[in-house]
């Protein structure tokens, strides 16, 4: 019996691992609220811009912006699971014991991200095609290249700082910052550039 309960006493998380649970928890829901709103912020902005150069009515636009804000999680989950996804093939590249098998299995979780990424875009060009002329939905694929370019350049500076930052680091902590960078907790600094 008394074996059991040393047991259980080793299962159980310590105290101070119990406390911080509530903690990491308040943080991370913190962190969405504040990036979900830089995000509105971000789209807001894009719609207005996009709304004075296609001439849009005040209906049109509403509508875009509930569009674009409506697809916003999916297409922040698919950024984020390319990201990690990303880092894992640049990792399996580098690494000379990784075999094809590891590779197809890589290869079929890219395609098939690319797959929902072309099927959230889809979706949305469907619902736009309800309230936009067939111009102005071939001005807005324009303006969305353009913004999803700037989006790559801000992700990419901000890559290369947490490289420049990595490569000053110990080296048993570089792998541990580089996998939350991937995981997208720059996102509310990407919001910022854009809204700036």
């Amino acid at each position: 019996m008394r074996h059991l309960l040393v047991a259980a006493a080793l299962l159980l998380p310590p105290a101070a691992v119990q406390a911080q649970q509530p903690d990491e928890q308040q943080r991370r829901a913190t962190h969405e609220a504040r990036r979900d709103s830089l995000e509105a912020e971000v789209v807001q902005k894009f719609v207005r811009r996009l709304a004075d150069d296609l001439k849009m009515t005040s209906s049109q636009r509403s509508r875009t912006e509930r569009v674009l804000t409506e697809s916003g999680e999916q297409r922040r989950e698919l950024s984020r699971a390319s990201s990690q996804l990303r880092y894992r093939i640049y990792r399996a590249a580098r690494n000379t014991a990784t075999t094809d098998a590891e590779f197809m299995l890589l290869l079929t979780e890219h395609e098939r991200l690319r797959a929902q990424e072309h099927e959230l875009w889809n979706r949305d060009q469907e619902q736009l095609a309800r309230f936009l002329t067939p111009r102005q939905r071939a001005q807005f694929v324009l303006a969305w290249a353009h913004f999803q370019d700037d989006m790559r350049d801000i992700l990419s500076r901000r890559m290369r700082q947490q490289s420049d930052s990595r490569d000053r680091q110990p080296e048993g902590r570089r792998d541990e910052r580089h996998d939350v960078g991937a995981s997208g907790a720059h996102s509310a600094d990407t919001g910022r550039d854009l809204c700036a």
